[in-house]
């Protein structure tokens, strides 16, 4: 549902950029027609220039098309007949603050996955915190940080360890004692297990959020790249324009700037959006949320 949303908002900053960009293709064709009457520009670059905004009135239909069948898939969700849905701006949407400051212990405990795990130590009579101590990671985990061994060989190698202490002060009388040995030997490889699948769950769950975040800190930075982009390349759309109605450019050189402002802001435009889907990816790899 949320990234469903986020699409939703994409597609609508989307449009507006196609709208924006559809005023200023159709201001540079009304000016190339005044040219074209005072002589400066053939009626190729008017052609050029009418064939540009068609083009991008066609992007426009093909976008609310979108929009339309993405509120449907939101509608679905919520089971309800296609209709308004309420929403924001894509720019006025809130970010995850970055995880580069907490411990992999308390930014995965609350996975549900992982709780079940844990319940499952416990109903094998296995140390949870010792397991814990020895499987979680030692360094932060962040977008850029990696992940240390886990120390897996302590819960059963040392003799203070659960599984190694667990027959320590058996007695029974001799009649009992291979059916205590085989009781023991299979408590002990259930324990075992337990423990294996623990420790697979917490790497499986670290490896996702570290990825996930990794993703989260790149998009941040192109976006923050891109955005710099946008800017430049507004100013040489309007530096374009001016010079061509002074006939100090050609009409080449502003087709092409307008063609590049509307790229870059669409690659704007899909890198938030990919952000803040990501943050929704995020969030359900975290298990909903994290201890501070």
């Amino acid at each position: 549902m949320a990234q469903e949303y986020y699409t939703l908002l994409g597609i609508d900053q989307k449009k507006a950029v196609l709208e924006e960009n559809i005023a200023l293709q159709t201001l540079a064709l009304e000016m190339s027609k005044i040219q074209k009457e005072g002589g400066k520009v053939t009626q190729l670059a008017v052609d050029q220039f009418e064939a540009q905004l068609l083009n991008t009135q066609t992007r426009l239909i093909r976008i609310e098309q979108s929009r339309r069948s993405t509120e449907a898939n939101i509608n679905s969700l919520l089971g309800r007949f296609p209709t308004a849905i309420s929403r924001d701006s894509i720019w006025h949407q809130s970010s995850i603050e970055p995880l580069n400051t907490t411990r992999p212990v308390m930014l995965l405990s609350i996975r549900p996955d992982i709780r079940e795990k844990e319940y499952l130590i416990s109903a094998a009579h296995a140390d949870v915190n010792a397991a814990r101590a020895a499987f979680y990671p030692a360094l932060r985990l962040s977008g850029a940080a990696g992940f240390s061994a886990f120390d897996f060989s302590k819960l059963f190698l040392t003799p203070g360890s659960a599984a190694y202490g667990i027959g320590a002060g058996l007695t029974a009388p001799i009649f009992q004692r291979r059916q205590i040995k085989s009781l023991y030997a299979a408590a002990n490889s259930k324990q075992k297990l337990a423990i294996l699948e623990y420790e697979q769950t917490i790497l499986q769950a670290y490896s996702e959020v570290y990825v996930v975040a990794g993703n989260d800190l790149n998009l941040s930075k192109q976006i923050a790249v891109k955005e710099k982009e946008v800017g430049i390349q507004k100013r040489a759309q309007i530096n374009a324009n001016e010079l061509f109605s002074v006939g100090f450019a050609s009409y080449l050189e502003v087709i092409t700037a307008q063609r590049r402002l509307l790229d870059v802001e669409l690659e704007l435009t899909e890198l938030k959006m990919e952000k803040l889907k990501n943050q929704a990816v995020l969030y359900r790899a975290l298990g909903g949320g994290w201890q501070d």
